[in-house]
């Protein structure tokens, strides 16, 4: 069986399991309130910014359990008060679905909380204003943010809300009504102008960017920050992407004579995501390295190699610890035919969430990389464990496209709490259904 019998309610909800709904459908109503209440209140996805919102999924759960009232206080009085960002775009997509069944005091407090403009980012509460009130509800979004833009000229406004305004209603309608209000309203005048700004500003940057410099820095600039500067990861892993082999040689002829801690970590930041131009036999010294920071860093950077001996430094490092450090990244190019024995005698291991999500990762980009069914039971291990839908979505994908994918997880991510992942599995079985596979 693919299902891990220890995963609680608790645990269901966290990653947005399908099985959430039998819990509900099992249990008392007790047992899991709280609970739900929290995940209600509280985003509790992995990555809220890249998962999406769940409120939809949220709402199903909430129904089924035949106490909505207890469910639509308690999110109602919490909207207010609440200031983590996720927390209160979660409050407003649920909140939304209640205005939508004609509830006046939910839709109420949309617009209250609104007007509080506790957020820079008008999209938090005007997205959902505009889903119940279209072009009007824009309008009233316009003149709240333009008041705000008047008292204060360092903010700014893009063109999101605007966009998919446009989306649904049309840019010439949007643009045409803006416009025409603006001539009598200053909040939303200032509103629209804030809007164009953003838009000219937008447009001349991006004249500026040519696909040559989207490596952003310089050789030298690179070679001088690496002296200078601490943190700094990002520029230098888009350097390695864009950089011409020419500098990157160079890179590594710095690199292999640095002997400065601080310095190293940077040198191997470069090589995140680029090849190495030759294994180094210091290199591969760093990766047994007590320090797990810069251990982290040069096993990431050898890896993108091919070479027999990193499938041997994978095998070595993997029997000598119980944590975790990157060391499946080493099997991602330099696996072979029977290495899922050695993967999955490290899944028992005890990881913390973020370690849990790092070794999944890892094994989504193994098996994407080599494509066998041997590394099935790695894969379902994935799609049990990752804390991330977003995650759970990838294996997925390669779970179908090997044909591995048992027949009892489609059914279950039906339910699931990513739309994407409801998606694929209505797909496969239908298409499963339509070959009469049971």
């Amino acid at each position: 069986m693919y299902k891990n019998k220890n995963l609680s309610f608790a645990d269901c909800l966290q990653k947005g399991l399908g099985r959430t709904f039998d819990y509900i459908n099992q249990n008392e109503k007790e047992e899991i309130r709280q609970k739900l209440l929290n995940a209600c209140l509280h985003h509790i996805a992995y990555n809220p910014q890249s998962e999406g919102s769940r409120a939809e999924w949220l709402f199903q759960l909430i129904t089924l359990t035949n106490d909505t009232e207890f469910y639509r206080q308690n999110i109602i009085k919490a909207l207010p008060n609440t200031t983590d960002f996720w927390d209160v775009d979660q409050l407003y997509d649920l909140i939304t679905i209640w205005a939508k069944q004609g509830d006046i005091e939910a839709k109420q407090i949309i617009y209250e909380t609104f007007a509080k403009q506790k957020f820079n980012e008008s999209w938090l509460g005007g997205e959902q204003i505009i889903d119940l009130d279209g072009i009007a509800g824009l309008l009233y979004v316009a003149q709240i943010v333009g008041k705000r833009l008047l008292k204060d000229d360092e903010l700014w406004e893009d063109d999101w809300l605007i966009s998919q305004a446009s989306e649904r209603f049309g840019k010439e309608t949007v643009i045409e009504t803006l416009e025409k209000e603006a001539l009598s309203d200053r909040n939303i005048s200032a509103y629209l102008d804030a809007v164009k700004t953003y838009q000219t500003n937008t447009a001349n940057n991006k004249k500026r960017r040519s696909k040559a410099n989207r490596k952003i820095l310089d050789l030298d600039t690179v070679l001088e920050s690496i002296d200078t500067i601490r943190h700094y990861r990002a520029l230098l892993n888009n350097f390695g992407k864009y950089a011409e082999d020419k500098e990157i040689e160079r890179v590594f002829q710095q690199l292999i004579k640095e002997t400065r801690r601080e310095h190293l970590i940077r040198y191997l930041w470069i090589f995140r995501w680029r090849k190495l131009p030759k294994l180094d036999k210091r290199l591969l010294e760093l990766t047994r390295t007590d320090d797990v920071e810069l251990q982290g860093v040069a096993i990431a950077a050898v890896a993108k190699n091919k070479d027999d001996s990193l499938r041997d430094l994978a095998i070595s490092l993997l029997q000598l610890t119980n944590s975790y450090n990157g060391e499946l990244k080493l099997l991602i190019n330099n696996y072979q035919p029977g290495d899922f024995k050695l993967i999955e005698s490290i899944l028992n291991n005890s990881f913390d969430i973020h370690t849990k999500h790092n070794v999944c990762w890892d094994l989504i980009d193994i098996a994407k990389t080599q494509k066998k069914s041997e590394l099935t039971t790695c894969s379902l291990w994935v799609y049990e464990n990752t804390p991330c839908s977003s995650c759970r979505e990838k294996i997925l994908k390669i779970l179908i496209d090997l044909k591995q994918v048992p027949k009892q997880i489609l059914i279950e991510c039906l339910n699931d709490c990513s739309p994407n992942i409801r998606d694929l599995a209505r797909k496969e079985l239908q298409t499963l259904n339509r070959y009469n596979v049971r």
